[in-house]
């Protein structure tokens, strides 16, 4: 259920994921970059493809630039980050996952309901069941939940050493711009998994650390 597309909106196409099927061939559409869920008529949505080394790619086709799991398996150990932050119904927030390889990223959800002892039921927005009918939904414990950070919009180009998180697979992958190339691409290092990985300027964000119940920008290093 989860695809890439264009949505066609204020004039320009727009890269989203469906998030779900609506009836009426109408589609909610979830926006990374602004954290936005919105509906679409079937009309108005594309397949996303890539230019890429001369020609369209679809986006399914593309090959993978992390070297993930088919699924990610979201265990965690005992602990996290540290967080007093009550989280309400509705409230858009990211949870993170302490599974080997996996470490530094983070995945857009949707609370619930609260279920007592600082744990909550919550539904991602871009993983999926195993059977992939539905969005994923799971019980998860505070110290693993932030809120969605504000969407900071980066009309300059990064620089080398700038702190980032990149959008891959689903979910934003804390990174560190490397090199600046032509046509507002970068490439990334990623110290969890030792790789190096080129992004486009859109898939990029400025990385914002949850200290303390505020948003702290990520220094550069």
């Amino acid at each position: 259920m989860v695809e890439e597309v264009d949505a066609w909106y204020n004039e320009g196409w727009w890269v989203g994921l469906i998030c779900k099927i609506l009836d009426g061939l109408k589609y909610m559409v979830y926006f990374w970059t602004t954290n936005e869920e919105l509906v679409f008529d079937h009309f108005t949505l594309r397949p996303h493809q890539e230019w890429i080394d001369g020609k369209w790619v679809i986006a399914f086709m593309k090959k993978s630039k992390l070297q993930l799991k088919p699924k990610l398996n979201l265990k965690r150990r005992k602990g996290g980050v540290a967080s007093h932050t009550n989280f309400c119904v509705g409230a858009k927030v990211e949870v993170r996952s302490d599974e080997e390889g996996y470490q530094g990223s983070w995945y857009p959800a949707t609370i619930v309901r609260p279920l007592g002892n600082r744990k909550y039921l919550l539904q991602y927005q871009t993983l999926e069941t195993d059977d992939e009918t539905d969005l994923l939904t799971e019980e998860v414990d505070a110290l693993f939940i932030r809120p969605s950070p504000p969407v900071i919009q980066q009309a300059d180009q990064f620089r080398p050493l700038d702190e980032v998180d990149a959008w891959h697979n689903g979910g934003w992958w804390a990174g560190q711009v490397c090199k600046v190339l032509i046509g507002s691409n970068y490439m990334v290092y990623f110290r969890t998994t030792n790789e190096i990985l080129e992004f486009q300027h859109s898939d990029l964000r400025p990385r914002q650390n949850w200290l303390d119940g505020e948003w702290i920008a990520a220094k550069r290093v």
